[in-house]
């Protein structure tokens, strides 16, 4: 190659358009879910960014669940704060809760999922 770096330029050019279109689609990405989060919240005023963030996620997992104290470490907030998010969202019929031996799980309930379909 006689010591022409133009190869090399070329390649790592190539590497960072390709880093900076990925970089502009999860940004898209990140706004469209802003949106939805921002639909969501004006249907439901009564609803908290947190428990908005949790009902997003039960509608990407809805095979999975939290607990008082998951929801609790995860947002880093009191555990008053994390039974009052959780509480409400049940009674909202967001959420179904499960007994299993002293702890409590939540579970989404098919009102998640119409919550998102929009």
């Amino acid at each position: 190659d006689d010591e022409d770096l133009t190869y090399f330029c070329d390649y790592n050019i190539r590497q960072i358009d390709l880093a900076m279109k990925d970089f502009e689609g999860h940004i898209q990405d990140l706004k469209k879910d802003k949106r939805g989060e921002n639909k969501i919240l004006q249907k439901n005023k009564d609803l908290n960014p947190r428990q908005i963030r949790i009902l997003r996620y039960f509608s990407q997992n809805p095979d999975t669940s939290t607990s008082f104290q998951i929801h609790q470490k995860y947002h880093n907030v009191s555990l008053l704060t994390a039974r009052s998010d959780l509480v409400k969202l049940e009674k909202s019929d967001f959420l179904s809760r499960v007994k299993s031996g002293k702890r409590v799980l939540f579970f989404p309930t098919k009102k998640v999922m119409m919550l998102f379909s929009d």
